[in-house]
């Protein structure tokens, strides 16, 4: 990555804000409306605000690390990549297991149940990492 602060970086980043408002806004009206066809069931139920969210927030990280300027923490990167991999994945299998456990259907009553939800958002978050971690190697094979 990166590590210098200029005004390219800042003109980018900002461009990448107005594309994650862009996505947030589309997610919400697409939300609206299956809300709004279906007698007011959310697409993720009582979790739908956090999974869009989520979902906003991992294709901006993802757009900012494909344009190489993610945020530096002070060459923290590698620290937190790793720390939110191993939470997301802890959180992943925590979620296969209670699916499996409980046996539930995916959908009910034209809702994706909580725990599919979470499950979606702890794949977003294993795929910031994944992402993160394909584009450092691929940047120290080039130097």
């Amino acid at each position: 990555m990166k590590n210098n602060f200029d005004e390219r970086q800042l003109q980018i980043r900002g461009d990448i804000f107005k594309h994650a408002c862009i996505l947030f806004i589309i997610f919400l009206t697409l939300d609206v409306i299956y809300s709004s066809l279906l007698d007011g069931a959310h697409v993720f139920g009582t979790i739908t605000g956090g999974v869009i969210i989520i979902m906003t927030i991992a294709l901006a990280s993802i757009e900012m690390i494909k344009k190489e300027v993610y945020v530096d923490m002070l060459n923290q990167q590698n620290k937190i990549a790793i720390l939110m991999g191993a939470a997301g994945s802890v959180a992943l299998i925590c979620n296969v297991i209670s699916i499996i456990r409980e046996k539930k259907p995916m959908i009910l009553q034209h809702e994706i149940q909580a725990s599919y939800g979470m499950l979606f958002i702890d794949v977003c978050i294993i795929l910031i990492c994944v992402v993160f971690y394909i584009h450092e190697s691929k940047t120290k094979e080039c130097e």
